[in-house]
């Protein structure tokens, strides 16, 4: 099956997001939790390239370039 993934590289003022992990500092310490963050971003252009995933499938993965807006966290979700 062929996969898209998407990946963000944005630019986002330092204190925002020191602010932002300073009120979640266990963001990423629960492995078995799916920690749902929600990004505003401005993005002004989106390069695609393809990998082979772990079973030599194609993969494509786009990367939207551009500036943070915001960043809200919306809760944890159990998997």
């Amino acid at each position: 099956m062929f996969g898209t993934e998407l990946q963000l590289m944005l630019q986002c003022p330092k204190q925002k997001v020191d602010l932002f992990l300073k009120a979640h500092p266990n963001l990423l310490k629960d492995f078995w939790v799916k920690n749902e963050v929600t990004v505003v971003a401005d993005i002004d252009e989106i390069d695609t390239k393809l990998v082979s995933g772990p079973d030599g499938e194609r993969e494509e993965i786009k990367i939207g370039k551009g500036k943070c807006i915001d960043m809200l966290y919306t809760g944890d979700v159990k998997f």
